[in-house]
């Protein structure tokens, strides 16, 4: 009897794999963020300025690409045809 009780939940989740990708992106462009975030902080602190810097700029191109995932294969694509492969 259970069974047939859980049949309609689980045929109305179709894209749950889906949807754990998605929250998996969602939480590790979190995580990369505060990451990013301690260590500029910790490096300001220092006075590297330069090491600073460049955490910003580099983690804010981890996080755009965390977020839009398929502009990386799109580059990676365009990489292709330059190379030629």
């Amino acid at each position: 009897m259970n069974y047939k009780m859980m049949m309609p939940l689980l045929s109305t989740a179709t894209n749950y794999g889906e949807n754990a990708a998605k929250w998996g992106l969602d939480q590790l462009f979190w995580l990369a963020l505060i990451a990013v975030i301690g260590v500029a902080v910790f490096a300001f602190i220092k006075k590297s300025w330069v090491g600073g810097i460049v955490t910003m700029i580099g983690g804010a191109i981890v996080c755009y690409f965390i977020k839009n995932p398929t502009k990386l294969a799109d580059l990676g694509n365009e990489l292709a045809k330059i190379i030629g492969f």
